[in-house]
């Protein structure tokens, strides 16, 4: 086994933190959560969502579709809960 040891470049890892708006439209109905914060890198420019942020996104798509939360929301009044 031989192990190799090379050196990374340094990336500019500036990381500017946003919200923006995630809509859905499933079977013709718009499902709108406001303000979703997201990360935003600049060294490659792209948007990461944190973990936590993705479940509780993807749990809250849910309980609109299931009419259990309004289809118009902000991520900010449920961002304390659980799942």
């Amino acid at each position: 086994m031989t192990t190799t040891f090379k050196r990374v470049p340094t990336i500019n890892r500036k990381i500017d933190n946003k919200t923006k708006d995630v809509t859905w439209s499933i079977s013709g109905i718009e499902y709108i959560v406001r303000n979703v914060p997201y990360s935003m890198l600049s060294a490659i420019d792209s948007e990461f969502l944190d973990l936590d942020v993705s479940i509780r996104l993807t749990a809250i798509r849910d309980l609109m579709v299931e009419n259990e939360i309004p289809h118009d929301i902000n991520y900010e009044d449920l961002a304390h809960i659980e799942f």
